[in-house]
């Protein structure tokens, strides 16, 4: 019978036991877990650090994958749109007309982020695994603590998308894009 291996592989996982090593260095790895014989009997998937874009460009998406366990894949930020919702109100006039009054106003004013990003580091036999990040249920991004805070994950939602999963042309080359928001949408202001 098969077993599956939860191996925490992420490079802030590692940087503990492996102190000597620079994982901004490094472009590709893997993980293999051996026993006290010197045999593997676990290997992670290769975990590709560039997605070709620098640090302030990357965001890193942490998914539920198809096992139950977290996976995460780099991506390089595209473009971030920014929305607001609200509803409106009228009040009836009044004389004398009071200048600095609202006579049309907004409420219950919302807003969120879309985030549009691009991975195309993976090869095709790797589009099995970047399906499971399209059916996710739950995400995060990870978030880089500031101010003497830790580092710690933000919930966002997955938007519906299609994935070409074969095509025609540039059949090896496969181009992950990914749209989310923020789990959380901001309450601008509260009437």
């Amino acid at each position: 019978m098969a077993k599956a291996y939860y191996i925490p592989n992420g490079p802030k996982n590692l940087e503990t036991l492996f102190p000597l090593v620079d994982f901004n260095n490094v472009a590709k790895y893997y993980v293999e877990v051996k026993d006290n014989n010197g045999d593997v009997i676990a290997t992670s998937p290769m975990n590709i650090q560039c997605c070709g874009c620098c640090d302030e460009e990357r965001i890193r998406v942490n998914f539920l994958n198809g096992l139950g366990a977290i996976d995460a894949i780099n991506f390089k930020l595209l473009t971030q749109e920014h929305e607001s919702k609200s509803s409106d109100f009228e009040k009836p006039l009044q004389y004398p007309l009071e200048k600095p009054e609202h006579g049309i106003g907004r409420f219950n004013v919302k807003s969120n982020d879309t985030y549009k990003v691009s991975n195309n580091e993976y090869s095709e036999e790797d589009k099995q695994w970047l399906d499971e990040i399209l059916d996710s249920p739950i995400a995060w991004i990870q978030w880089e603590g500031t101010q003497g805070q830790d580092d710690n994950f933000i919930p966002i939602v997955i938007l519906d998308k299609k994935f070409e999963k074969i095509k025609e042309n540039d059949r090896f080359i496969y181009e992950l894009t990914l749209e989310f928001s923020l789990s959380h949408e901001k309450f601008v202001i509260r009437n």
